[in-house]
């Protein structure tokens, strides 16, 4: 009961950052050489919610769409639902690979170095505003 406690809260408290997170990865797609922004926003939408905490799919499925990568979502079937259709799926456009090569993690670390450095400007854009209020 105690960790089913703790799950619930942590899905409630991770609900709308997890948002966030994809909608500045699918941003940050824009500025990264290669990236697929709209196939991110889409895959965001069709399957952000297939990981089995529903939290960790949205950022997941951003990043699949945007580097145009396959990505598992680590569903696991249960003995409620053995033939959850969604158990053992990947995240992934219908030409995307699992062969990740050293162009694709490249490309990776770029995403993620401009969805942090939009999150920095974003934080430092509402500092400023709270100080100048």
């Amino acid at each position: 009961p105690y960790t089913q406690i703790v799950s619930v809260i942590d899905t409630v408290i991770g609900y709308i950052p997890s948002r966030i997170a994809a909608l500045l990865i699918v941003i940050a797609a824009l500025f990264t050489p290669k990236a697929k922004p709209l196939q991110a926003f889409k895959l965001v939408i069709t399957q952000g919610s297939w990981h089995a905490r529903s939290n960790e799919g949205w950022p997941m499925a951003a990043m699949s769409g945007a580097l145009n990568i396959a990505l598992p979502t680590e569903s696991q079937p249960t003995d409620s639902q053995p033939t959850d259709p969604q158990a053992n799926a990947w995240f992934s456009a219908q030409n995307a690979s699992a062969r990740l090569d050293h162009a694709d993690l490249k490309r990776a670390l770029w995403l993620h170095s401009v969805t942090l450095c939009l999150t920095i400007l974003i934080l430092s854009a509402l500092v400023l505003l709270s100080l100048s209020t």
